[in-house]
């Protein structure tokens, strides 16, 4: 608009000095001095069009013509202007500081022992996608669910520490002979069945254990004791004279030990076998929990669970070292908090869990027996005596100083 009003007031101008008497038709006499006038208004109207060209064209530079090359100019400036990660336009007041570049994107393969229906399983899925979001998506877990990565649970704490998985779940048993203490308070009939004094003895034991971890290069990000563990069978068990000849499932040496020590066979094999072992009679029952048995769907191929409730699982979540320290300290902070979370989730959860799941198995014809007479209790617990004697030797210093620890706890 501003080039055609130039233009349009130099002609109105030109056309002003060409319609005046003066210079058109003059007096008599005076028709040379008029041609001059003439000559001369036609000069100054020349010089005023080409000054008006040389504005035209200054404007008109200026200005983006699509369809001309004007309007590369135009594409220029508009990804100038443009978000560099999305494509879309930005606030041109964007510039008046440096935004901050968002890390690289990474994926870690995250690994659970159990299936995706377990309660755990499910908080690990929750923590995953809560980083996902919390990160906007530089870091993201890709979950494989009952041990989908083929890393049993007798091999899991080895392939964090060398950097085979980033991170998965794994059991106190599953460190055997890697980190003898991460068991402490699995041993047999060792911490009662309450879960504010298990809580309270994990809190206290835990940097010891978060320390011994990483010197291994895993950073352990939660624990839990789970729920109390029991005998699951195929034949009913009313005592320990019903256990003898039977061939029982177990994890970890205290287990074997005290599955020995009152009457029974010990057998192990992996999580992932035992429902075939049950189907075929390889095996005729397990310690395992509510939980799992109907998670793992093995109330399909046992009938009854003698609930003894002792011990009880310690379940961790832990990460490579060295993928961890990969991540910026922004991430790192918030894949620490998320599991901190995840871990007050769980321990909330274990006795609501035990409560569920045994009225599922009732509900689905396993027979629960939580009757344990008096004397049979009194010799598990005697029997588990040599157990933690053994585990005092092969933990030395460190192991004893746990073990006080848990037991002046327990003592109150």
């Amino acid at each position: 608009m501003a080039s055609r009003s130039w233009t349009s007031r130099f002609r109105r101008a030109d056309a002003r000095q060409r319609r005046d008497p003066g210079t058109e038709q003059g007096t008599k006499g005076g028709g040379m001095k008029a041609k001059k006038c003439d000559l001369g208004s036609r000069l100054l109207a020349v010089m005023w069009l080409a000054l008006a060209a040389l504005i035209l064209a200054a404007c008109g530079g200026a200005e983006t013509d699509p369809g001309t090359a004007g309007g590369d100019t135009g594409a220029a400036e508009t990804d100038a202007a443009a978000d560099p990660r999305t494509g879309d336009p930005q606030d041109s007041d964007a510039g008046d500081g440096p935004e901050q570049a968002a890390g690289p994107a990474t994926t870690w393969q995250h690994q659970t022992i159990a299936p995706e229906g377990w309660f755990g399983s499910q908080a690990e899925t929750r923590w995953g996608e809560a980083i996902a979001e919390a990160t906007d998506g530089q870091l993201t877990l890709e979950m494989f669910y009952a041990a989908g990565l083929n890393v049993t649970d007798s091999q899991v704490f080895r392939a964090l520490a060398d950097g085979v998985l980033e991170s998965a779940d794994y059991f106190g048993p599953s460190t055997a002979g890697e980190v003898g203490i991460a068991n402490a308070i699995e041993l047999p009939f060792l911490i009662p069945y309450d879960m504010e004094l298990r809580r309270e003895i994990v809190e206290e034991i835990r940097p010891v254990l978060e320390q011994t971890f990483a010197e291994r290069g895993v950073i352990m990000l939660a624990m839990v004791q789970l729920e109390p563990r029991n005998l699951y069978t195929s034949t009913p068990v009313n005592s320990l004279e019903d256990l003898s000849g039977l061939q029982i499932r177990t994890v970890g040496p205290q287990e074997t030990q005290l599955t020995e020590d009152i009457g029974a066979t010990p057998v192990a094999i992996d999580a992932a076998e035992v429902y075939t072992a049950l189907q075929q009679g390889v095996v005729d029952g397990y310690w395992l929990t509510h939980s799992t048995t109907r998670d793992f769907n093995f109330y399909e191929v046992i009938n009854h669970s003698w609930e003894v409730s002792q011990g009880g699982a310690a379940w961790y979540v832990g990460v490579n070292q060295a993928a961890f320290e990969a991540l910026s300290p922004d991430v790192q902070a918030t894949v620490t908090e998320l599991a901190l979370e995840m871990e007050d989730e769980m321990w909330t959860e274990v006795p609501q869990v035990v409560d569920e799941t045994r009225a599922f198995l009732e509900d689905n014809g396993v027979t629960v027996n939580s009757d344990v007479p008096e004397d049979d209790l009194e010799r598990m617990r005697e029997a588990s005596q040599p157990i933690w004697d053994e585990w005092l030797t092969a933990n030395g210093e460190q192991g004893q100083q746990l073990f006080d620890t848990i037991q002046s706890r327990i003592d109150g």
